[in-house]
């Protein structure tokens, strides 16, 4: 049972605008990637509407988990900066971990290739073939399997011993 309202040159200020839709549905997990459509803009400004977007699931729909993808990186472009996407992310995890329910998911050191995307995972530099699209479904699989209750912070998980760690297979 998977909602996708993922559109076209989106952004965190039309996420903010039409985020009502989701929160109505109450959904058990909302997935978020977000962030290379504004990527030249003011970084503070777009993480300040990222936190916004979460804390309005944490607060009317308390039961959702958010999962908070990082930027993908790309083949440098004039337009797009991997070190300015390496910063973004950084913000990202740490504006996650300031929310309950909300899990940081690093998608980005698994399409990286000599510190850009993985040509082979792209078909301009920016969009994803499809094996890119096989690689980020296996990174999230376990998130979108596994109930909620059994998904630990990576926090957390940094104190367990390795015989306590959830599987993810």
């Amino acid at each position: 049972d998977v909602v996708n309202k993922g559109v076209v040159s989106n952004n965190t200020s039309k996420i903010l605008s039409s985020l009502q839709s989701v929160i109505d549905i109450h959904p058990d997990k909302v997935f978020i990637l977000e962030g290379i459509n504004e990527i030249h803009g003011d970084m503070k400004v777009i993480l300040d509407r990222y936190g916004k977007i979460v804390e309005r699931i944490n607060r009317d729909s308390p039961q959702t988990m958010v999962f908070v993808q990082s930027v993908l990186p790309v083949v440098n472009r004039k337009d797009l900066n991997n070190d300015r996407i390496v910063e973004f992310n950084k913000g990202l995890q740490a504006m996650c971990g300031q929310y309950r329910n909300c899990i940081y998911v690093d998608l980005h050191s698994h399409f990286l290739a000599g510190g850009t995307m993985n040509k082979e995972l792209t078909s301009d530099g920016v969009h994803l073939k499809p094996g890119g699209y096989h690689l980020w479904q296996s990174l999230i699989e376990y998130y979108v399997t596994e109930q909620n209750d059994r998904i630990v912070k990576p926090d957390t998980l940094a104190r367990l011993q390795p015989a306590d760690l959830p599987r993810t297979n």
